[in-house]
């Protein structure tokens, strides 16, 4: 991993001619609660990363052979048009993507977006960065046909549907519960929990909700789907067990396509 702090790549234009790795720009706050574990995936995967302050920043001082520009948003404040013109004349068609925190919730409805560049919402990263970093050397977990089955869990078969169907177009297969338990988890390898029965909860409701399916000595993987979460609502989650949060709407192949045969890790670090 190649952090670049500084210019030291000032005036070179970004390279799209070639199928090496480029790099990727982080462009803004990468300490916000909301935004530093996207960074973290972003750090750990890319291979190489440059770090700008702001858009003008990010004119200023331009990288070198760049495949990918990542801009983190805390307010709906937009790019001033003069910065977005230069940004478009310095990096060419280089693909622009914005992490907006929850105060740009529900911007879509204003029509005040920024244009040119793809938008989501901080907590849709794990549905989205793993294929856009592609470009930056990330090779994202290919699908596996898993060798246990899934259950998704949620309040109606209807809602499951789509999961069942996805899974089975996999090879998987996949059962439906609305109130899980041990006995029905037997050959279970991944549990995934819909937040039309698993609402937001604290470390220890999350811990209880788990022991339901799962026995001291299993290696259950626990994903769970759910509208618009927060920072703490996932942190408490991931703390409580569960292995990924993906926020809806979401990418089926993202739950269901890199289900490990191996069904590892029923507590996530």
């Amino acid at each position: 991993m190649n952090i670049q702090m500084s210019s030291c790549d000032d005036g070179l234009k970004p390279s799209t001619f070639n199928d090496e790795p480029g790099t990727l720009v982080w462009v803004g706050d990468r300490l916000h609660p909301e935004f530093v574990e996207a960074f973290r995936y972003c750090h750990r995967h890319a291979a190489q990363i440059a770090i700008r302050r702001t858009p003008s920043d990010l004119v200023k001082r331009p990288a070198g052979f760049v495949k990918r520009i990542l801009f983190t948003r805390t307010d709906r404040q937009p790019i001033p048009e003069v910065e977005a013109k230069a940004i478009q004349t310095t990096y060419g068609g280089v693909p622009l993507l914005a992490l907006g925190s929850s105060l740009t919730d529900g911007e879509a409805r204003t029509g005040e977006r920024w244009s040119g560049v793809q938008h989501i919402r901080f907590s849709q990263w794990r549905d989205v960065l793993p294929i856009w970093l592609e470009a930056c050397g990330h090779q994202p977990a290919s699908a596996n046909v898993a060798s246990r089955s899934v259950m998704i869990v949620c309040d109606r078969y209807e809602t499951a549907e789509p999961y069942l169907d996805w899974a089975a177009s996999l090879g998987q297969t996949a059962i439906w519960k609305r109130e899980p338990n041990r006995c029905d988890a037997r050959n279970v390898g991944t549990v995934v929990w819909d937040d039309s029965v698993a609402s937001p909860a604290s470390k220890v409701r999350w811990r209880a909700r788990l022991r339901r399916v799962s026995g001291s000595k299993e290696t259950l993987r626990h994903v769970w789907l759910v509208t618009q979460p927060n920072a703490d609502e996932i942190r408490l989650a991931i703390s409580g067990g569960v292995a990924q949060v993906y926020s809806k709407p979401i990418n089926l192949f993202s739950v269901l396509g890199t289900v490990p045969s191996t069904m590892p890790c029923n507590h996530p670090s």
